[in-house]
């Protein structure tokens, strides 16, 4: 258990450092990628390997923050089944951009997570 409490100051250390992080880079630019430009590459046979690998970053950081209990909730917003694979959340991401070509003005995180949230719901 001690384990436990000597990790716990410097997860918070590291949570607060990501934030202040993410804010600095948030007050340059709105987002990195947009997800015109993401959606761009996960349509391109060229670019499946770099869409796969950034939308399970933006996953990845889902999961980072709920952990961390950024979200303020215990009820996850995102279940991925445990057989979810990367061609599912591309193709996940590519059916809800399709369907609502609007989400091409937002940040390419912001499209991700909102397709992986109504790709893969928590019931």
């Amino acid at each position: 258990m001690a384990t436990h409490r000597s990790i716990a100051p410097r997860l918070s250390a590291w949570a607060t450092l990501v934030l202040v992080m993410a804010a600095a880079v948030a007050s340059r630019a709105d987002h990195l990628v947009s997800a015109a430009d993401l959606f761009r590459r996960c349509k391109d046979p060229a670019g499946q390997l770099e869409c796969g690998t950034y939308i399970a970053g933006v996953m990845d950081g889902y999961l980072v923050g709920a952990f961390l209990g950024a979200g303020g909730s215990d009820r996850p917003l995102i279940c991925l089944p445990p057989d979810t694979l990367r061609p599912h959340l591309v193709a996940s991401f590519i059916a809800l951009v399709e369907a609502n070509p609007d989400l091409l003005d937002l940040g390419g995180g912001v499209a991700v997570f909102t397709a992986l949230r109504n790709a893969f719901p928590c019931n």
